[in-house]
């Protein structure tokens, strides 16, 4: 014997809530007939229908999802308007490696540079120190 939920909605006679997927619906109550154990295997059939659509629905907004995600590179890559996505994506990871070796060589130069300031922050501290040491010679 099936059981089902026989909650009615307030206010509306011979309806019961249902939720699907998230999203509450009203559905009309089941007659005490209806609860016979020939048609818990008509409800079983249908939960399959019900549980493949659900699964197509899901799947198609991830295919949506993926869709609006491959927008980003197109839009973020020059000259990627109209062609192929094999293009777009070559041209994105043309675009990836390019940047990788100009922020590496951006890094190499900021070493230089640190390592340069180091050498200029002593050689002025020894100066520094010298004149000092002069001053109170003199």
């Amino acid at each position: 014997m099936c059981s089902r939920a026989s909650t009615r909605t307030p206010g509306r006679p011979g309806l019961r809530p249902r939720r699907r997927h998230g999203a509450a619906t009203v559905l009309p109550a089941s007659s005490p007939a209806s609860d016979s154990p020939s048609d818990c295997g008509a409800v079983a059939g249908g939960e399959d229908e019900r549980h493949e659509r659900a699964q197509h629905s899901v799947m198609k907004r991830q295919r949506r999802r993926c869709k609006d995600h491959f927008y980003n590179p197109r839009d973020a890559v020059p000259s990627t308007r109209g062609v192929s996505t094999v293009t777009i994506l070559r041209r994105a990871v043309d675009l990836v490696r390019h940047l990788t070796a100009v922020n590496e060589a951006l890094l190499a130069e900021h070493c230089r540079q640190r390592a340069r300031r180091d050498r200029l922050m002593r050689r002025l501290s020894l100066l520094n120190g010298e004149t000092r040491q002069t001053g109170k010679n003199n």
